[in-house]
């Protein structure tokens, strides 16, 4: 569909229409690894493994299709990007530009996968420097139904460790899966390894609403995923029983007695953000 006379309109109005095309960049997971926690354990690069790596994370945003339109559509485009504290940056792993924002304690939350959750719950004690910062930074955390579910326990044990946080995602069916590639070795990483990418692909949450859904289970040895079908109605009163029964820090616990941690059922989806090869060049004026 074509608007032949869409030049002929003021350009405030011109202006408001391509601002209209422009994405919605909502919460996103961060999928957590090593990167992440950088930040916090090493904030000066005096650690020789980590020296090179940015100590920023991010998350990718949407790539709106106004940077490659015209000139008028391009300017209305960098202004939300600048608003919105929005980059651009060349990914290896796709050979096209994406555009990036860093990690939202506020909005964001911290996916923390099975295969990761020892590294993650053994952070306190793993590392010296920079631990009670990075706890006190988790608002939003997310973890697999599975984690939820069998392992209320160390979840309960290292909430004095989070004392901020404020939600628990729990994620059915389908898992966010890190992608890993060569171009993501840290200087001083050694070759022929893959590593967490600098920024992995958009992972976002809509709510499991359904009656019945699925527990993703993947097997610590080989991999492998099976499946479990549950009926969400019982697991969620299976859940509040056992974590009425869990040892539970004081600052989690409300005056009548239960748990203050907001709970949420969800699903998460990759969103099909791409990358482009951008060249820009800024037209003439005629």
């Amino acid at each position: 569909m074509s608007f032949p006379q869409f030049e002929r309109l003021p350009p405030e109005i011109r202006s408001l229409i391509w601002t209209s095309t422009l994405p919605q960049d909502g919460p996103a997971l961060y999928l957590f690894s090593w990167r992440w926690y950088v930040q916090f354990v090493d904030p000066d690069g005096e650690m020789d493994e980590f020296d090179g790596v940015d100590r920023r994370v991010y998350i990718e945003v949407p790539l709106p299709e106004a940077l490659f339109v015209c000139r008028e559509a391009r300017q209305a485009a960098q202004a939300w990007m600048a608003a919105n504290n929005v980059t651009m940056r060349f990914r290896e792993e796709t050979q096209g530009h994406i555009l990036v924002r860093e990690w939202d304690r506020e909005r964001d939350p911290l996916y923390v996968s099975r295969d990761k959750w020892e590294e993650f719950t053994n952070l306190e004690q793993d590392w010296d420097d920079g631990v009670e910062a990075l706890g006190e930074s988790i608002l939003h955390l997310a973890v697999p139904a599975f984690t939820a579910y069998y392992s209320i326990d160390t979840i309960a044990s290292i909430l004095d460790w989070m004392p901020n946080l404020q939600t628990l995602y729990i994620v059915w069916a389908g898992l966010p899966a890190i992608c890993r590639s060569e171009a993501g070795r840290p200087p001083a990483g050694p070759e022929g390894v893959l590593y967490e990418a600098i920024v992995q692909p958009r992972w976002e949450t809509e709510p499991e609403d359904g009656d019945v859904t699925s527990m993703c289970v993947v097997d610590p040895e080989d991999g492998r995923l099976s499946w479990e079908e549950i009926d969400l109605a019982d697991y969620i009163d299976e859940i509040q029983q056992q974590w009425s029964i869990s040892e539970v820090p004081d600052g989690f616990v409300t005056a009548e007695g239960t748990v203050n941690l907001k709970m949420v059922h969800v699903r998460a989806k990759q969103v099909g953000v791409g990358s482009r090869k951008a060249v820009i060049v800024e037209e003439e004026e005629s």
